[in-house]
Formats: C-alpha cells, structure tokens, sequence
C-alpha cells in the first residue's frame, strides 16, 4: 500500500536518530524552495520531486522539454543532498549538472497523457513517480520511418521512478502495454521494405543529455569515446547487430557532481546485445552506439517480437548520482549486481612539499590495460572506492605536471589495498596585460610548445595527449612537420586576464608565449623555460594597429553555461571576449535567455565591452535561429524560452520577434548556419540554390510529415543571415572538386576541377550559405551576412569571426543598440576574421545605392590588418560571379590616428585601391579579403571534426536502402587551418536611373550545368536520431 506524506514533515528524519532508516519522498513541487541548484538546474514548480536522505531528482511535468527533448515527463535535475550552506540544495542552491534523460524507442520517444503522472509512497520507505504516456515522434521527420516500423497507436507506456531509503540511485522501469485488441509485432512486417529481408532486431534504451562539463567515462573506452567509438565503426559487425562500444555503464567526472547510467535487464531474451548475437556481452551491458556534443546513446533491451493484446513487457534502467569522480559511480554499480569486492584507498601528495593534491585524477586499468575506474582526490588529498578482486594498474593525471607511468596494485576481497602517491611539481606562469598608458587590460596569452622530432604529422591523440586517461585536447599548428620547430607546434595553455596578474601551473619545459587582444591589436611575444616549482612573469603591452573609428565589433552568436553543451561560467564568457577585443557580445544560448550586464559589471569591464540579451532559438529539425535585442525576464527558469516543436518558422519567427526589448519591428531575426547539416535551415527545407526556392523531398519515406514542413512553409521572414559561421569554411562555400583530389574512397566517376558536385538527380552536393545569400541577394532580397564565432568554449575563441557596424560612438558605454538593429536590418555590416575591409562604391557604403553612370562606377577599397594577420588578395563580386582578383603588396608603415605614439614602429595599413565597376543592369557588389598563412597561435585550427553519424550508421542505411555517403572523401574538408577571411555585405547599384536596385534574377553565380559534375547517389538526411545529434554538434 502506498500513502502521500509531507517533504517538510520527513525532512528532519533526515538528520535525527532513528533505528529505521528515513523514507524517501515523492511530491509535487509547489515552492521554489524544493527546486534544485546548480549550472544545469531546469526544475520549475509544477515538477516532480524524488528525494531520500542521499540525494534529490526532478521529473518534469508535462509540457514541451525544458531540456533538449521534445516532451515532459523526463528526468531532468539531479544532486547530491547537501547540508553545507554553499551548496544547500534543499534552499534551491546545489551543483546540478544534468541536463535530460528519456527513454528512446527505436526513432520514437514518449509524450505523457493529461494527468499521467503521479507520486506514490510504500510501506517500505521507498518513494515513485510514474509517467503514464503515449508513443510520440521525437522527429516529425522520421515519422514515415517510424510509422513503418512500429504501430504504436495501441501501445501505452509507463515510465516508473523509485527511489529506495539511503540509495544514491533511481530505480526506472519502462513498461510498455498493448491495450489493443490485436497483437502488435515489434517490428512490424513493414520492416522488410527497408530492410530487403535482412533480419533487425528493435533497439530500446535510452538518451542521456549529461550536459557539457560533465566528462563521459565508460570502462573499456575510458574518457576517449569519440576514438574509441570511430575504430570500432571501422569494423563494425553486421546486422543484426548495431556498431559501438559494449561496456558495464556510462558515467561522467564533474565538479561536485557526477552521474552515472546502467542496465538493469538481466535475461537474455529481454537483453538487446543477446538478443542480436553478442556472445561475450553480458545481459545488462550496454550497446553505445553515438556521443555527439551533450548527447549520449544507450540500448540495452529488445522488445519481444510480438506483444499480444493486454500483454506487457518492462526494462529496467538505474540513474545513479556520485560526488564527482567515477568511483562513486561503480562503487554503486557494484553494490546493485552484488560482487564481492575490496577496496583501493590512498592519499596524493605534492613530491616536494609532501601538501596534499586535492583534484588529482587517478585513473585505473584492468588486468587487460582496458581502461576500468576514476578517483579524484578530495581536499585532503584522499580517494578511495570498491573494486572486484584482481590486479590493477594506476597513472595520475593532474593540472602542471606530465602523466605518472603506471603503478601496479591488486585488490581481494573484503580486503583494503592503500597506497601514498607522490607527484612531480609543477612550475607556474603569471600572466598580467597592459594598454600603451600602462593601465591593465584584458588580453589572452597562449603558451606554445613543440614536440621532438617529427611525428609522421599525426592526430595530436596518437602521439601528445592521451584523452583515455583524461588529459587534456592541446591544439596542434597543422603544419607539415619539418625539422624546423616552428612546424611542429602545439598549445600548452591559453590564459585569459582582465589585465591584472593571472597565475596558472604549467609544466615544465621550454616555451613561447605570444599574447594578443584580437584583430585590432599587434601580439607580444617572449620565450620562457618554465622549471618546477619556479614561477616565471610575463607582462605584456598591446598597441591598437588598425583604426576602426566608426565601427563596433560585435560577435552575435555566443554561448555559456546556460547552453546544454557549454559549461563556461558567465565571468569566463565576458571575460573572453573582452580579451579578443570585441565592443558587443550577444547572448545566445540554446533554448535560453541569458544577459552577461551583471557579469561585465561584476568584472568591471563596463569600458572594453557591452553586452545585448538574446536567445538562440534550437530545433530539431528546422534550423537555429538567434532574435536579439529581447527582453530579459528573471522569473521563468528558461528566461523566456517558448515551445518550438511541431511549428512553422514563420510562427517561431513572430515569437522571437514578440520577445523583443524595442518591439517586434525593433527586434532583428538571424538564421544561422543555414547549411550545417540536417540542423541547417536551407537544408531543412531543401532550398534550391539556383532557383531560389524550397523544393519537395523526393523521398516518400524520408518526406517529413508535420506542421512546420513542406515548401509552402518556407519563410523568408528573417532579417539577416549568419554565412560565416566559426572556422566552418566547410559550409560558407558551393563545393567544387579541387584540382588536387584528396586521398580514396573516391566515387568511380569523377568530374573535372572547378566543377560543382552533384548527386545523380543534379542537385548540388554540398551547397554553401554564401551562393544562397548570392541567390537570394539576385531575386531582390535583402538580408545582412553576418560573421560569428558560434563559440562554446576557450578553444572556440570569441569573435572569430566578428561583424563590424557602423556606430555613431563606437566607445563600449556609449554604444547604441538601436543602431546596431538597423545595420542588421540594412546590410551595413562587415564580417571577418582578421582583415578590415572599408568601401565605397560611387561614394556610398554598404546598404546603400550608388547610381552609375556611363554604365560603370568608381570604387574604393581599403584594407587593413594587424601585422600578425596576412592578407594576400582582395575579390570583387558583382551578382554573384567574380569580376576582379588583386593581390594585396606588402603592408605599407602608416599612423592609425588613434596610436600617433606608434606610427613609426608600426605596420598596419595594406592601402587603398581604386577601380571601376562595369555594369550593364542593376547590380551588386561584395568584396571579399583572403589570407593564406595560418593565424596560428592566436587562433587554433579546426582540428578535431564531429564524429561522422555515416560511419557508425552506414550498415544500417545501407540495410534500409539509403546510401549515406556516394562522394567519399570528396568533399568538403573539415579539418582545416583557420586563415584570414573577411566580407563586405553588398553594395546596390542604379544602372537604369530609376533610384531603385532591382533584382537581377537568379542566374550569374557562374555554377556549372546541372548536367556536369554529377556523381552516382544521392545525398540525403538520415532517418536516425544519431543524424540529429551529430548535425547539433555541428551547429555548436
């Protein structure tokens, strides 16, 4: 029998002293105080609330997802219970840093009916939520595939929370009830004609949106899932079975928090990797298939073939929550599949000074090497958690210091193995930046090394850190390694300061430290040898070299702790853009309203940057979308974030707009990345480069079903376009094959260099956002192309690239943000990287209309850039072809104005060019500044892509009929060094007198015929959940 009590009545049970052990509770929450805390913390009132004397977890109500699903219903907070008043979860305050959890079944999710979630306690002190809910499309996009599937109209599932008395886990089970009058088979017959007859057994686990800081670590693949995963695509097995990593559970390292997931099915016939034919897995392994940016997949349970009517079947899962470290993760796996174990306990001390090493990672490995446990030392230097008996090995990884070589131990049981762990030293750097004046401000300092010898020019993984044992991602030049030092280059540590002295550890060695303050400012460069337990100073004066009077730099796509997949702290947010030198920083988090004024206040960096509150609106499955300047409204827990699913981007549009500081008119509507994969707006919507129109999806089964979908829901309703998207090259530009091809598979007929690729029906392989902004820009629309950094992390620098516009006072304080609006809304914008571009053409500028005369006009061109940044050549563009190409002469030594100190030191200026424009019609011009050197160390190379859903899927679509993949590797490559790149938005130009541009149609983008360059197959988006994950990575 169960019975409601009161969370306040058994509170203090808590805490007193009693010979049973307290009850857990389950509620519905009707005050904030029961919320809570933390970076991830999503709970609102109306939610759900699990809590025992160890821990506390929300379910959401129902509604749409305040996570990244769809629907209600899911977990969605979850902390340690804390007494401490710093982390007082039970106040509201905590360190929750999960993001979302529901289960997945095949391509459908669960939405929860009207009234189907209640609480119930038991006799026994345990406590439940259940979810009562219908099958629902997590994709309105696969609906056909899922309707082909499975017929899950009869179907009703229960989704059941419990939490026992002084557990740290949550017990779910997931039952799922035919209530039908005929039997439902899972598959259905329908599967055949996906499949041609081969036999597919449906997966069924679970999506875990663990949420950025939080490091995933699964025994066997260690922190190195994204390798580990890619290898095993290589050899992937066939089907029935699905590629990825077998494992016990999946857990994450964090700060304060971690959490973990595993298996609770234990027979075969219930087990998904038994059921395929995996003879060494055990029941309750799990299967993970993907982990693309904050997502994890995990299948685990087969559902049986047939499901007669009033019949069941159910699947248990265990969410677990730890204090930090993986070991709190296994010691509970442990306790709940009963081993017998022993313990493995020490202390880490600092070699020399014998102080303990609080933070210190150790990290276990099996008898077999394979990657196996993870302990972090707390504040007294200690660690200690339960292992099965056996011989182990350990390394320690910490901040300043190499990684230990392994040291060996074994564990029996019911016994305890302690060890006393001694760690090198490591040196220190304090960094500290100062203008001309000598008044501190803010900069970044890069310290770079470089590796012995020659490396063969391998992954940076292979050979300079080892992201298994957990170390660091250091970036490497991608450079052609030579002898020469410079060509072996890698980034130890970048630094951020207000201007005032930063001290951070760093290993010891030799180095050089190059120090910067963005485009506008030269680099201070000084090497070091750094010794351990010695500090070295760097104090570094940056001059401005380039004069942008006039203009304000903005970068207008940013995120921060409050995106699922970032977890940079708001002072850490500011604080980076303020050192790349940027005046305007938009807030742009994912389903999030964020503002950064308090926190550029807090850091008293009102004089070097701005802020504007903002939002970027994220669907599945019908692009990204940024509306700024809104409103901030400090009371909904999402900030004023709305329901997107199932609706049309013109509804999502007006929405943005209603959420406007100035009104709707006022408010400025960005696309971004409109061709980055299925996330990409014109790629949704299958936008026709060369007609200018959204076209159908000539595929019956992947044709999307839904409201939002369909050409007619194509709206152009936006004002401004962001082409230039971080270091994605990839996507700013129509693919054509190179005249160095690059290495196999290749497809069997390849077309000439400098043609367009395209697929076997002539549609354009790889479509790029500036031909599609050139298109549009023909039929007489005008938006504004946009440039930013899209940065979710240090490494993803801040304002690379950034959009200048016009400002009447360009100081930070003083900037308008109504006339940022109407830039936005008028072409008057300049997107770069590096280079300055300043024109006119028939004496006006960008956005604006010169008359031409005598079938031409004079224009002027001005460039500059910052001696560390080298332009090569500059291109005119007249409707979308290629009119000009001149290469720029060497920098000539001019006085910016703002530096009259400096004029006879400095190289800045690249001089002005003047030329005529021919034109015969209504025309326009851009123009575009290239670079060719690398922009390293500054700004890091895209080294490291997404990992690619073809691989890891590419049995299965090729099972299903769809060729994921017919071009190989000829395609645009990712990896790629990051190298100057600027552009003007158009200036329009009156050939015919009327005082008007008209457009000018849309042909002139100089593509070929639609009958060359076509390679056998057909590009399309992937019926799969793994295809959205990665897509959302690439957005990021």
């Amino acid at each position: 029998m169960f019975r409601a009590r009161s969370l306040l009545v058994l509170a203090p049970l808590w805490v007193a002293c009693s010979d049973k052990p307290p009850s857990a509770v389950a509620k519905q929450i009707t005050s904030r105080t029961d919320l809570i805390g933390g970076p991830g913390a999503l709970g609102e009132v109306g939610d759900y609330l699990l809590a025992n004397d160890q821990i506390r977890v929300i379910i959401q109500g129902a509604g749409f997802s305040r996570g990244f699903g769809v629907y209600g219903g899911s977990l969605i907070d979850a902390d340690l219970v804390r007494t401490a008043a710093a982390g007082d979860s039970a106040g509201g305050r905590g360190y929750d840093n999960f993001s979302e959890m529901f289960p997945g079944f095949f391509l459908r999710a669960i939405s929860p009916i009207e009234g189907g979630i209640s609480t119930e306690m038991a006799e026994d002190g345990s406590a439940r939520v259940t979810v009562t809910a219908t099958a629902a499309d997590f994709l309105y996009l696969v609906q056909k595939v899922n309707d082909v599937v499975a017929d899950t109209k009869d179907l009703i599932f229960t989704n059941e929370y419990k939490l026992h008395p002084q557990k740290r886990y949550v017990e779910i089970t997931t039952t799922v009830l035919n209530q039908g009058t005929r039997s439902v088979k899972l598959p259905s017959d329908g599967i055949d004609s996906l499949t041609m007859g081969a036999e597919f057994t449906m997966p069924v686990g679970e999506v875990i949106l663990f949420g950025a800081g939080n490091k995933v670590f699964a025994p066997g693949a260690g922190f190195d899932l994204r390798y580990t995963l890619e290898r095993l695509y290589k050899n992937g097995p066939a089907l029935p079975q699905l590629p990825g990593l077998v494992t016990q559970f999946v857990a994450t390292k964090g700060p304060h928090i971690s959490y973990g997931f595993a298996s609770g099915v234990t027979e075969d016939d219930r087990s998904f990797l038994k059921r395929t034919g995996n003879t060494t897995a055990r029941a309750d392994d799990l299967l993970i298939p993907f982990i693309f940016s904050a997502f994890t997949g995990a299948f685990f349970a087969a559902p049986p073939a047939v499901l007669k009517e009033r019949e069941s079947f159910s699947f248990k899962k265990y969410f677990i929550v730890g204090s930090g470290d993986i070991a709190s993760i296994r010691d509970v796996v442990l306790e709940i599949r009963g081993a017998p174990t022993g313990q493995f306990s020490g202390v880490v001390y600092d070699g020399e000074t014998l102080e303990p090493r609080p933070g210190a990672s150790i990290v276990t490995y099996d008898a077999n090497g394979s990657p196996y446990n993870q302990h972090t030392a707390d504040a007294t230097g200690r660690f200690k958690g339960r292992y099965e008996a056996g011989k182990y090995t350990y390394r320690v990884v910490d901040e300043g210091i190499f990684t230990t070589a392994p040291v060996a131990f074994e564990i029996l049981a019911d016994d305890t193995t302690p060890a006393e762990v001694y760690l090198a030293t490591p040196g220190w750097l304090n960094v500290s930046t100062f203008d001309a004046s000598g008044r501190p401000m803010p900069g970044k300092c890069t310290v770079v090394g470089s590796y012995q010898g020659l490396a063969a020019n391998k992954p940076g993984h292979e050979f300079l850190y080892d992201l298994v044992v957990g170390e660091s991602f250091r970036p490497l030049d991608l450079v052609p390694d030579t002898t020469d030092a410079r060509t072996r280059e890698f980034i130890e540590s970048i630094t951020i300061t207000d201007g005032r002295p930063v001290r951070s550890r760093l290993r010891p060695g030799s180095y050089r430290v190059v120090c910067s303050r963005g485009i506008e400012y030269d680099t201070y460069e000084e090497r070091i040898t750094v010794e351990a337990g010695k500090q070295v100073e760097i104090s570094a004066t940056l001059h401005p070299v380039i004069d942008t009077t006039g203009w304000v730099s903005g970068d207008y796509h940013l995120h921060s702790i409050n995106s699922v997949d970032s977890f940079m702290p708001l002072d850490e947010r500011v604080l980076s853009c303020a050192a790349e030198g940027v005046d305007m920083a938009l807030s742009s988090d994912h389903n999030f309203v964020t503002d950064y004024s308090s926190e550029i206040g807090r850091a008293g960096l009102e004089d070097w940057m701005q802020s504007m509150v903002g939002i970027e609106l994220t669907t599945l499955e019908v692009g990204h979308f940024n509306g700024f300047p809104l409103r901030y409204d400090p009371g909904p827990t999402t900030k004023g974030s709305f329901e997107w699913s199932g609706r049309p981007p013109a509804a999502i549009f007006d929405d943005l707009r209603g959420l406007g500081k100035y009104g709707p008119d006022r408010t400025v509507v960005q696309v971004n990345h409109p061709r980055d994969s299925v996330l990409g707006y014109f790629n949704d919507y299958n936008f026709d480069q060369e007609s200018g129109l959204p076209e159908e999806e000539t595929s019956v089964i992947l044709k999307p079903e839904g409201p939002e979908f369909g050409p007619s829901r194509f709206s152009l309703g936006f004002d401004a376009i962001e082409i230039y998207n971080a270091k994605r090259f990839d996507i700013m530009r129509t693919y054509r094959v190179p005249e160095i091809l690059p290495p196999p598979p290749l497809p069997p007929s390849i077309p000439s260099p400098g043609t367009v690729l395209r697929d076997e029906a002539g549609d354009i392989a790889f479509p790029g956002g500036l031909e599609d902004w050139f298109t549009l820009l023909n039929m007489g629309h005008r938006f504004t192309a946009t440039g930013n950094s899209d940065s979710h992390e240090l490494l993803d620098e801040c304002a690379y690239p950034r959009t200048y516009t016009p400002a009447t006072n360009d100081k930070p304080p003083k900037i308008d943000e109504l006339e940022i609006v109407d830039a936005m809304k008028n072409q008057r914008a300049l997107a770069t990287n590096g280079p300055f571009l300043d024109v006119r053409v028939g004496g006006v500028g960008m956005g604006e209309t010169a008359s031409a005369s005598n079938g031409g006009v004079d224009a002027e061109v001005r460039v500059q850039s910052a001696p560390w940044i080298e332009v090569d050549r500059v291109r005119m563009i007249v409707n979308g072809e290629l009119v000009d190409s001149f290469a720029v002469a060497a920098k000539a030594r001019a006085c910016v104005g703002r530096n009259p100190a400096y004029c006879d030191t400095l190289v800045d200026s690249l001089g002005s060019f003047g030329l005529h424009v021919d034109v015969a019609k209504d025309s326009w011009v851009v123009f575009e500044a290239i670079g060719e050197k690398s922009m390293w160390p500054v700004l890091t190379p895209l080294e490291i892509p997404s990992l690619q859903v073809a691989d890891a899927v590419g049995g299965i679509a090729g099972a299903f009929g769809i060729s994921l993949n017919p071009f190989g590797n000829l395609q645009p490559n990712r990896v790629t060094v990051a190298y100057p790149y600027a552009f003007t938005n158009p200036i329009f130009i009156d050939a015919d007198g009327d005082g008007a541009f008209r457009g000018t149609g849309t042909s002139g983008l100089g593509l070929t015929s639609r009958d060359e360059g076509r390679v056998a197959g057909k590009k399309t988006r992937v019926p799969t959940l793994m295809s959205i994950f990665e897509a959302f990575d690439d957005a990021n």
